[in-house]
């Protein structure tokens, strides 16, 4: 049993590293989709995490209303 632990440890890194790389290629690909489709629909899309959407959109505050949201 002991023998084994090495093995099970190996083998669970390696199992975190593939879904890491798999996270990261299916974001990606996500991220290429969204930016096909507003060049299609003649969008501008910019990757970058933006926080400031809901002080520029002041509707966006009903979202956070009501039941089951």
């Amino acid at each position: 049993m002991q023998n084994l632990m090495p093995v099970i440890f190996i083998a669970f890194v390696v199992v975190i590293v593939i879904g890491g790389i798999y996270s990261a290629m299916a974001a990606r690909k996500r991220q290429e989709g969204l930016m096909e489709l507003a060049q299609r629909l003649n969008l501008n899309f910019d990757m970058e995490l933006d926080y400031n959407i809901p002080g520029r959109f002041g509707f966006l505050k009903q979202l956070d209303q009501g039941e089951d949201r």
